[in-house]
């Protein structure tokens, strides 16, 4: 076990699979060097009491808290800042160089011998994962935290006026909120009405009180502000297709019949951008956590990276040029996501294809 040269790893049967520790069919597989004993069945631990318990047991310490705490630091090492150059070296986590991707151009090798080698040497040691982050991986969330941030998820859904609401967002970033001094709600009814309402401060001295006041100009119809179509048949005003600028000022909005993707003024409820790149309906949409880049998804199979332009700290549009086109799916893209502290998007098809995208240019992996 302390040879450089081991690179042994559990197989996912070691957490899924009993059955593959015993012989069902009795297949001769020699015996042992020493004691000449036949080999059948796995001999199990002692902290095992069965094939099952000791499956159990793998599972369990896989999702534990310690496993989760160190999670990031294997990331790091496989697909991270420590996978090559100097951090590598200093966390032992070196392997021949034609095991690393873009080491070896095997087209360009004009020496069949030479090719032949280095095929067999990848064939049978195996290859070096993309490198897809380059800045140390952030630690997971305890199961603590992460419990307590999904019941703060900023999805809610409201009933107003007998109008099925869509979309119901608050703004992440609340010191740049539609109403200044206060927190909002953003909502968008089914036929596109929209409404930005304030949440009530707390007051334990107040019972039987709503805990936020509705947005006035939903029922005026000389202030009502309606979300811009039309929107192509077939598609539905959810929240696939509708995300809100961290700061509550603009609304942008996917499914539209000229392929286009809109930015809505929540303010006046103005259409201030119009971007056709996709060609044909978007379908999905996803900001990332700072609320600096958009990314959309498409009946087209592409997914394209925009870049929130901002003004004076304020969210102003979207920058018409494309900051990235992911390709590689081959029907309709159905949800999408970004982060880019992680540099990293992932998009899925209707036929559960997954494809994980570095945002950095030229730079993938994909997994199915």
């Amino acid at each position: 076990m302390e040879s450089p040269a081991d690179v042994k790893e559990l197989i996912p049967e070691f957490f899924y699979f009993p059955e593959f520790l015993q012989n069902l069919n009795g297949f001769d597989l020699g015996r042992l060097q020493i004691s000449q004993d036949l080999v059948t069945d796995v001999e199990l631990p002692c902290w095992a009491t069965s094939r099952e318990d000791f499956i159990r047991k793998h599972r369990k310490a896989l999702e534990s808290e310690y496993v989760s705490s160190h999670l990031h630091q294997w990331i790091d090492l496989i697909f991270g800042c420590k996978q090559r150059g100097e951090e590598a070296v200093e966390a032992l986590n070196v392997f021949y160089y034609c095991t690393y991707e873009g080491a070896v151009d095997l087209d360009a090798i004009a020496n069949e011998n030479e090719r032949k080698a280095l095929e067999g040497i990848i064939s049978n040691f195996g290859q070096t994962p993309c490198q897809l982050l380059k800045e140390p991986h952030p630690p997971r969330m305890t199961a603590q935290n992460a419990s307590r941030r999904q019941v703060n998820n900023s999805h809610s859904i409201i009933v107003c006026d007998g109008l099925p609401l869509v979309q119901a967002v608050v703004p992440k970033n609340q010191n740049h909120s539609i109403m200044q001094g206060t927190d909002t709600l953003v909502t968008v009814s089914s036929n596109g009405l929209i409404g930005t309402h304030s949440w009530l401060s707390y007051d334990k001295n107040i019972t039987n009180y709503f805990t936020f006041t509705k947005d006035l100009t939903m029922t005026n119809p000389k202030t009502q502000r309606f979300l811009g179509g039309p929107f192509s048949p077939g598609v539905v005003i959810g929240a696939q297709v509708l995300v809100v600028s961290n700061d509550g000022r603009l609304l942008f909005s996917g499914g539209h019949w000229d392929c286009s993707l809109r930015v809505t003024q929540l303010g006046k409820g103005k259409l201030v951008g119009r971007i056709c790149r996709h060609i044909d309906i978007v379908t999905c949409l996803a900001l990332d956590l700072c609320g600096i880049y958009l990314i959309s998804g498409s009946r087209d199979t592409s997914c394209i990276v925009w870049q929130v332009l901002q003004q004076e700290g304020f969210s102003c549009g979207l920058s018409p040029r494309p900051m990235q086109v992911l390709c590689g799916h081959d029907q309709e893209v159905t949800c999408v996501a970004i982060n880019t502290e992680l540099d990293m998007a992932v998009s899925g098809s209707k036929v559960n294809y997954r494809r994980l995208s570095s945002t950095i240019p030229s730079s993938f992996n994909k997994f199915q």
